[in-house]
């Protein structure tokens, strides 16, 4: 967590911006990691929603599971609120709330997504092997709402 100061800055100086080579280092080893976890344990509904913003909206796949993990954090709070907190509290966040602004200030923009775009991307995503990882099982109205929340203002 302590790269995100150094991100927000780089990102706040524009092009000219320079970001820390040992903050840079560091965030690499950690997606390494990720990477290591992901392959022994899987992914989750966040994973298949994230898909079709990557192959039909061209969104990076990282930047579009950043903008839909509030959502799934709020959707898990509202069964497992001490899960929830524990993955806050490990990123020195007080709530949801503070993850998402965290997160809108570092992927900036949000792509436009229509009605029937989050209805064929819910589709979709309920049908992926990786719903039977997660913690709380969403329905597709579940994953619809979290779309919704995520892009609609």
């Amino acid at each position: 967590m302590d790269c995100v100061p150094a991100m927000l800055q780089a990102l706040q100086a524009g092009p000219e911006g320079r970001f820390d080579p040992e903050k840079r280092e560091q965030l690499l080893q950690a997606s390494s990691i990720a990477g290591m976890v992901i392959a022994q344990t899987g992914t989750t509904v966040v994973h298949s929603m994230g898909y079709s913003l990557t192959y039909f909206k061209d969104i990076d796949h990282g930047k579009a599971n950043g903008l839909l993990l509030g959502e799934y954090l709020r959707f898990v709070e509202k069964v497992q609120p001490d899960l929830t907190e524990r993955i806050l509290g490990a990123m020195n966040l007080s709530g949801v709330d503070s993850f998402q602004n965290l997160m809108n200030s570092l992927l900036e923009r949000k792509e436009g997504i229509s009605s029937a775009e989050i209805s064929q991307y819910s589709k979709k995503a309920i049908q992926a092997k990786n719903i039977s990882n997660c913690v709380v099982k969403p329905k597709e109205e579940d994953i619809r709402r979290m779309f919704e929340h995520s892009f609609v203002k």
